[in-house]
């Protein structure tokens, strides 16, 4: 397997967390693109903005999340600015670590309760994964570059959410389809 393929994550999403971690746990070398919300036209549906959704997904989380051997901590706060860390997981793919600080910071919100739009966790999370050269100062215009990138991708793939998985043309969105994916490359 090469970085031809390519894996979509958000860590505001627990499922992207349980994605993120069955990647890392299989060894397959992926592209990790941070998921900068969906292709322009497109609407968004926040999980949370519907009261029957969002009780399913309490219990589900939970459920989830133990399947995949995991524990949970729920971030406190749970609605924060993502754009830090989403500029942040784009200087990490552009450093070669993108995989393992997508990781990182899944596991400080999901497995710890962080804040990620706190520059010190994000310094921490680099720290862990022994990015040395991590810089919290995300304005740089290559960064924004970057992004502008990253955002075709997320228009050329079609993705909606996370977490979101290509190769070749095949796609698998969701934790659960992660595993589909895994089963076709064993």
């Amino acid at each position: 397997m090469s970085h031809d393929i390519r894996l979509y994550h958000h860590p505001r999403s627990p499922y992207s967390r349980i994605g993120v971690h069955k990647i890392v746990n299989s060894g397959i070398a992926v592209r990790a693109i941070p998921f900068t919300g969906p292709p322009k036209g497109s609407e968004f549906f926040d999980p949370t903005a519907n009261p029957a959704k969002l009780a399913y997904y309490r219990m589900d989380v939970g459920r989830m999340t133990a399947r995949a051997g995991l524990s949970i901590t729920p971030p406190d706060p749970f609605e924060i600015d993502f754009e830090p860390v989403s500029m942040a997981a784009i200087a990490a793919e552009q450093a070669g670590c993108g995989l393992p600080f997508a990781h990182a910071t899944a596991e400080a919100r999901w497995g710890m309760g962080k804040d990620l739009s706190d520059p010190d966790v994000l310094k921490a999370c680099a720290k862990e994964i022994g990015w040395i050269s991590f810089d919290a100062d995300t304005a740089s215009p290559g960064l924004k570059r970057a992004y502008v990138q990253h955002r075709r991708l997320i228009e050329d793939d079609g993705v909606f959410g996370v977490p979101f998985l290509v190769s070749c043309d095949e796609k698998f969105w969701g934790q659960d389809r992660i595993d589909l994916f895994l089963e076709e490359t064993a």
